[in-house]
């Protein structure tokens, strides 16, 4: 299967994205609300999926949580818990339509579960995708350190 150019280019910006949401929240940042955590963490996401898809020579047909688990899902099995954590996190935010938008506000236990989903996301490609380049796993997201949010949080 022949990849799609330039996968490495969303893995890194994935990975950014976050790190950064995650340091943000560690760090209790004013400017990292969680409105702002939560954009910061689907965008994460959906750079990391893209990449880990891209490398397969896939893409998904949307860039909804609902389009890219499905499209995820061609490839590997997500557990239940986390393929329903991905979907809520459309539940959010519904801009599609300018005149009909959504948004819920966020509450901390809300965005404790958001981060905790970008993490395990994280967690399950970025092995895959770093094989091929020969890099770690970024500390904040190393497997046998991830204890789900609360291990950022201290």
């Amino acid at each position: 299967m022949l990849g799609i150019e330039n996968w490495q280019d969303y893995r890194r910006d994935g990975v950014a994205f976050l790190k950064t949401a995650l340091k943000g929240y560690q760090g209790r940042k004013k400017a990292f609300n969680h409105e702002a955590l939560y954009n910061i963490v689907c965008m994460a996401i959906e750079k990391l999926i893209m990449a880990y898809l891209m490398k397969r020579g896939d893409l998904a047909e949307n860039h909804t949580m609902y389009d890219l688990v499905r499209a995820l899902e061609n490839h590997l099995t997500l557990s239940d818990d986390l393929k329903q954590a991905m979907l809520r996190l459309d539940s959010y935010q519904d801009i599609c339509d300018p005149d009909q938008s959504v948004y819920v506000v966020i509450s901390t236990q809300d965005i404790e579960s958001i981060l905790d989903t970008g993490a395990q996301i994280g967690a399950l490609l970025l092995p895959d995708l770093d094989r091929e380049l020969s890099v770690e796993l970024p500390e904040i997201l190393r497997k046998e350190k991830f204890n789900g949010v609360n291990h950022y949080v201290n």
